[in-house]
């Protein structure tokens, strides 16, 4: 009671990506995520389009934490 579990995607690249490469690539994904085809076959999905940009780092933090949680409380074990 009171988890919400989903799925994401995020788009990544190796450290120290040249800049313009990152910029370019940030310009592609916010088009495709403005794109009304794509917003529509998403959502016929059940999937929202949240954002263009989030600070992963926190994100990925939170995260695990959730998951951690879960795990505990299940009593999982490997």
């Amino acid at each position: 009671k009171g988890i919400d579990i989903g799925s994401w995607f995020v788009l990544m690249g190796p450290a120290r990506l040249p800049d313009a490469v990152t910029a370019k690539l940030k310009t592609a994904l916010a088009e495709s995520l403005k794109s009304p085809d794509f917003r529509k076959k998403m959502e016929a999905s059940g999937s929202t389009v949240a954002a263009t940009h989030v600070d992963i780092g926190p994100f990925l933090q939170s995260e695990v934490a959730k998951y951690q949680k879960i795990v505990q409380f299940a009593k999982i074990e490997q």
